[in-house]
């Protein structure tokens, strides 16, 4: 029998080298631990479809990257989730693993053809971090770079009276300029021809048209992005059918941020009109008016009208290890359609006053404390406030 193992181990060995010798394995990711302690969140379940608790909880995540690639260029990339949920007796996750992303990735002379489960990004402002199953063709040089995709949002032929295939076809093109500025254009169209469950009746059109134009650069020390956006009817992200208006929406921003010594100022100005809908979980500097970060409202603010926003965001290095982040963040809602909330009243002031504390245990080891308040303007009947600490490794 311990032949039989020596033997087998051996085998396993050979089969090891051999795919050394013929790709190259690398290996990164991520993982955290989570405490949070919410007060008052319980109100925002019917406001943003989130079902936020007053609670104390923890949550912990693994993920890990593997890129294996060929001595010719090609390669494909996995990203694997293990235990990404709340600590609830060895059953945090709806699964204990599971992967998404998962793609490949070939040159073509000069392009490079991608295509698998991959991540659509184009502006955190516009639409970023969608999981989706598309083709990619790359094409750059030093100055620029080209991205064109083919997206398949949703394929259903469960019927064939309700067919709804949704699809995306868009470019991205990023262009570099002397002195540091570039600039980001993107834009796509969402073909969504939904069939009528009416036998003989004509497909309804709920089309999408998306694009944006990003501006990065700096002018002395203050360093500057401004973006202006807009989406059509019925643009589907996957995480929501974003913009339900009647009007073509349209979004804007401008940021800056300046250091003074050890300080670093920053500030943002901003506003959405006619359903635009930026993305909540990526975008701004915000800690509770998003749905990603750990004291979290789970709210989408532009969702529920019209807004203009501005944020105060400014940071403190106190060491190498000790970095202090505040947040003074303001959004004026125009309540143009969810008056069932709170005293019904057209316009809303919410204010958001949170802190960040990010301490370097170690190199790729960090600890952060989070504290923050929502003042509501009277949409939720007490205003939310949270605790939150977060361990988080990168490797």
């Amino acid at each position: 029998m311990k032949k039989v193992l020596v033997a087998a181990a051996g085998l396993m060995l050979v089969g090891t080298m051999a795919s050394s010798a013929m790709a190259e394995f690398e290996f990164s990711g991520d993982a955290r631990a989570r405490f949070y302690a919410q007060k008052n969140y319980d109100e925002f379940s019917a406001i943003s479809g989130v079902n936020t608790k007053n609670d104390t909880r923890w949550k912990s995540r693994v993920r890990l990257n593997v890129k294996a690639t060929t001595k010719g260029g090609a390669y494909a990339i996995t990203r694997f989730h293990a235990g990404d949920g709340t600590w609830n007796g060895g059953n945090s996750g709806t699964t204990d693993v599971n992967v998404d992303r998962a793609y490949i990735g070939v040159p073509f002379g000069p392009v490079v053809v991608e295509a698998g489960r991959q991540g659509r990004d184009i502006t955190p402002w516009l639409l970023y971090g969608n999981d989706v199953d598309g083709i990619d063709l790359n094409w750059g040089n030093d100055s620029t770079a080209v991205v064109a995709f083919y997206d398949m949002n949703n394929e259903n032929t469960a019927t064939t009276t309700s067919d709804n295939d949704n699809q995306t076809l868009g470019i991205v093109v990023t262009q570099k300029f002397g002195n540091g500025w570039d600039l980001l254009v993107g834009a796509a169209e969402q073909i969504n021809d939904v069939k009528n469950a009416t036998p003989g009746a004509e497909p309804t059109d709920k089309n999408a048209f998306i694009g944006t134009v990003q501006v990065n650069g700096a002018v002395g020390d203050v360093a500057l992005t401004a973006e202006l956006a807009t989406q059509g009817k019925h643009f589907y992200s996957s995480s929501a059918n974003y913009n339900a208006d009647d009007d073509t929406g349209f979004g804007g921003y401008v940021q800056a941020s300046m250091p003074v010594g050890a300080v670093d100022l920053g500030g943002m100005l901003g506003f959405t009109a006619d359903g635009y809908m930026m993305d909540g979980g990526e975008f701004g500097p915000f800690n509770m008016l998003n749905s990603v970060n750990v004291i979290n409202t789970g709210i989408q603010f532009a969702a529920l009208g019209e807004t203009f926003f501005a944020v105060f965001n400014p940071s403190y290095q106190v060491s190498e290890s000790l970095t202090l982040e505040g947040v003074l963040a303001w959004a004026n809602v125009d309540d143009a359609s969810t008056t069932s909330y709170g005293d019904g009243s057209k316009n809303r002031d919410m204010i958001e006053v949170s802190g960040v504390v990010k301490y370097a245990v170690t190199d790729g080891a960090a600890l952060k404390t989070y504290l923050g308040y929502l003042d509501t303007d009277n949409m939720t009947d007490d205003n939310p406030y949270a605790f939150g600490m977060s361990l988080e490794v990168t490797f």
